[in-house]
């Protein structure tokens, strides 16, 4: 064989190969891993279950909303009780407050928008820690609903958002947007298996 045909079939095999080591890594998913291997999920409020006098009626049906939509979407048990729960579904409805630093005595009214501290600028609650090492929450004005799996940390407690997205309105209605959301968000990143016959 000449060098000439060797080093066309040498160029032929790498050309060959160098798309399969081209390929990309695979894309992180959207939702945690956890909702690969979760069977059951609980759906409560920042202030507690559906139950907890402190929940509010919009978000008490807020939580019923999601947790229809979830037994209708079929893919996780919903439990009652979040200690119970693999995932934990935090609800929170939009609205408007005032916040105890604008109504303590001496400070002028602020009425300019912002964003909530306990909402992070990435849509997230990871302001929460901040207002607590505070005591005082700046102005809180948001009108998203916002939707968060949470799971229970060493203490038995909700821990911080693992995944989190807010729009208005998205808590609303038989079908909550957020909940469709989710829901194509795991079945994209975790499809569910085809069905036995």
């Amino acid at each position: 064989m000449n060098a000439g045909k060797l080093f066309a079939l040498l160029l032929a095999s790498i050309l060959a190969v160098a798309p399969l080591q081209a390929e990309k890594k695979p894309k992180k998913p959207d939702v945690p891993e956890v909702m690969s291997t979760a069977k059951t999920v609980a759906v409560i409020s920042r202030e507690g279950t559906e139950s907890d006098l402190r929940v509010g009626t919009e978000e008490r049906i807020a939580i019923a909303c999601v947790r229809d939509a979830l037994k209708a979407w079929g893919r996780y048990t919903v439990v009652p009780d979040s200690s119970q729960a693999d995932v934990i579904l935090v609800v929170r409805k939009g609205k408007t407050q005032q916040s105890q630093l604008a109504k303590a005595p001496g400070r002028e009214q602020n009425n300019n928008t912002r964003t909530p501290l306990d909402m992070g600028s990435n849509g997230d609650m990871s302001g929460i820690a901040a207002q607590a090492r505070t005591g005082i929450s700046s102005d809180l004005e948001w009108s998203s609903d916002t939707l968060s799996i949470c799971l229970r940390d060493a203490k038995g407690k909700v821990g911080s958002p693992l995944w989190s997205r807010a729009i208005e309105g998205g808590l609303d209605g038989a079908r909550p947007i957020l909940v469709d959301q989710l829901h194509a968000a795991v079945d994209k990143a975790f499809p569910p298996a085809a069905p036995k016959p």
